[in-house]
């Protein structure tokens, strides 16, 4: 038997709920692509914070005198 009607619209809930299972089901799939892909982010995270730091140093000690 064919439903008559429109169909229901989903609350921002349900879509909350239905994407943090997919999004759990896919990191239990491809666990470690997930893994490095985190660590790589980490690292690239870390990186820009030191090497922005020696800039700032390196910056600070070449003063202009007039």
């Amino acid at each position: 038997m064919k439903k008559r009607g429109r169909r229901r619209i989903r609350s921002a809930e349900y879509w909350r709920a239905y994407y943090t299972r997919k999004q759990r089901e896919w990191r239990a799939a491809h666990y470690w692509q997930a893994y490095y892909t985190r660590k790589r982010r980490e690292s690239r995270a870390a990186h820009s914070l030191r090497t922005r730091a020696k800039t700032t140093k390196r910056k600070s000690r070449h003063v202009v005198k007039a």
